[in-house]
């Protein structure tokens, strides 16, 4: 057998051997590591398949706990923020009557800080600002990978292309629609409404279900998923799927 194009892991660096967090945090940063969860087809399920079969099996185990570490630290603080939010909005924004709307989608929410003490306005909006500046940097990266994964099955031209030539055009189509979107005065809560329906839940949930087939179909028994991941993965996409299914009932409804 040909073993010239076999993925081949390399060894872990001895910082990164004993599985802790912050040596994890400081080698790969949290963003690299999500990217390389979501981008594309999960490219860390093939990897981890191209290393099974060439005898990479734990090494590959071992270059999967730097994703696990930051994925499941990352949604804690998505989980974590979200319920701080909810509870200072019902707190601090309800009685008085206060809704974020329109342009004023995070203005009002300096509130929460502004009220221990007026110069926290600028913590707040410092934060504000690295959350959408890193999320703008990263998501160019992020979509030329996800346009390029879904457009191979159905476009040979595209199946042809190269990451570096497919770029150009994913980034002047995000870039000028962007533009033209805020130029013509768009609704964004209008705009990400549909989006957030069917790329945030419904497609999340068969994501979910695809991935439990996914490991089955692809990958050697050694590094399948095990009994509770794949419960928690039908379980996540037939709720995911199900309340996808009701917001898009609901949002055409109210058209």
């Amino acid at each position: 057998m040909n073993h010239e194009n076999a993925k081949c892991y390399p060894e872990l660096p001895e910082s990164l051997r004993g599985g802790k967090l912050f040596p994890l945090l400081r080698f790969f940063g949290p963003g690299a590591i999500i990217a390389s969860v979501t981008i594309g087809s999960g490219e860390t399920v093939f990897a981890s398949r191209g290393g099974a079969i060439f005898g990479n099996i734990d090494r590959g185990r071992r270059w999967l706990r730097a994703p696990l570490v930051d994925t499941v630290g990352s949604f804690a603080c998505v989980v974590l923020f979200t319920m701080a939010f909810m509870i200072l909005g019902a707190t601090l924004l309800h009685p008085n009557h206060i809704v974020p709307s329109g342009l004023q989608l995070l203005s009002v929410q300096a509130d929460f800080l502004t009220q221990m003490h007026v110069n926290l306005l600028f913590v707040y909006q410092a934060g504000v600002f690295i959350a959408f500046f890193g999320t703008i940097l990263g998501a160019y990266e992020l979509y030329v990978r996800t346009t390029h994964e879904c457009l191979r099955p159905v476009s040979i031209r595209v199946r042809q292309m190269s990451i570096s030539q497919l770029r150009p055009w994913v980034v002047a189509y995000c870039g000028i629609g962007g533009i033209l979107i805020m130029w013509l005065g768009g609704n964004p809560v209008q705009i990400v409404t549909p989006a957030a329906i069917l790329g945030g839940v419904f497609t999340c949930g068969l994501w979910c279900l695809l991935m439990v087939w996914t490991d089955r179909r692809f990958l050697p028994e050694s590094l399948q998923m095990g009994k509770p991941l794949v419960i928690l993965n039908i379980a996540s996409g037939l709720f995911l799927t199900g309340w996808g299914i009701r917001g898009i009932i609901d949002f055409v409804g109210a058209l």
